[in-house]
């Protein structure tokens, strides 16, 4: 989210807010059954969500020494209460993958599944499709193994403002100290 204009924001929110269905909320789901638990995810209550989308955008990040700090009002919220050490609360945020610890898995499997040469042949057959990566396109290759239909494709994607280069450097833990940064923003 930090890579988007903070007027787009809170309109990028609630864009993620009405695809969590795709991705997210199926793997959370699926994770809870597996284990026959009954998933609650609490900052996904409507009340929750109305207050957040009231909340200005340069509340929910800042800028603090060149970094841009996510989720800075929820951070500062639990700053100097003890609920979390300080190397959890302002560590860097990471996507999904990177905090479970398995983000380089597909990047792996994808050098070792996919040649150059098929890459850029994927790439250049589906201009419509975002594919950036070798990643991505193997992940492409796989979904359109299995549903072919071109009128699917439009329900599918990657999030613009995402980038994996930049958010596989920053995943090293703290973000450089920003445990002072709380309230004095």
């Amino acid at each position: 989210m930090k890579n988007f204009p903070m007027d787009k924001l809170n309109e990028e929110g609630r864009r993620c807010i009405g695809t969590l269905h795709n991705i997210n909320l199926q793997r959370a789901d699926r994770m809870g059954m597996l284990f026959s638990l009954e998933l609650r995810v609490p900052f996904l209550d409507e009340e929750m969500i109305s207050l957040a989308q009231e909340i200005p955008p340069e509340l929910k990040i800042r800028e603090h020494e060149g970094a841009k700090i996510e989720k800075w009002i929820l951070r500062n919220a639990f700053a100097g209460t003890n609920y979390l050490p300080d190397e959890i609360l302002w560590r860097y945020k990471v996507q999904y993958t990177q905090g479970a610890g398995c983000e380089s898995v597909g990047q792996i499997l994808a050098e070792s599944e996919l040649s150059d040469d098929e890459y850029e042949r994927i790439k250049a057959e589906n201009p419509e499709a975002v594919i950036n990566t070798k990643e991505a396109a193997y992940y492409y290759k796989i979904f359109r193994q299995y549903h072919p239909q071109d009128s699917i494709l439009k329900s599918i994607g990657i999030w613009s403002g995402f980038d994996f280069a930049e958010e596989r450097e920053k995943v090293r833990g703290s973000m450089d100290d920003l445990s002072h940064a709380g309230a004095t923003q």
